[in-house]
C-alpha cells in the first residue's frame, strides 16, 4: 500500500509535456540522418544485413 502512497505524488508524463515534445523531436531527428545516411548507401547489390547493421551502429553512436 505504501508504494500506491508514493506513486501518486509523481507527475505522469505525457505527450503535454515539454520534455517528452523534445524527446520525441529529438528522436524524429535522428531516425531521419540515419535514414538518410542508410538510403545514401543502398545500391544494387548491397545487402540488407550491413545496411540494418550500419542503420543500427549510426543510431547507438549518435544515443551514446
Amino acid at each position: 500500500m505504501a508504494e500506491f502512497a508514493e506513486n501518486e505524488n509523481v507527475e505522469e508524463m505525457t505527450i503535454s509535456t515539454p520534455e517528452v515534445v523534445t524527446k520525441y523531436q529529438d528522436a524524429a531527428r535522428i531516425a531521419n540522418n540515419v535514414l538518410g545516411e542508410v538510403m545514401n548507401c543502398c545500391r544494387s547489390g548491397a545487402k540488407v544485413i550491413d545496411l540494418c547493421k550500419m542503420g543500427d551502429d549510426l543510431i547507438l553512436q549518435v544515443t551514446k
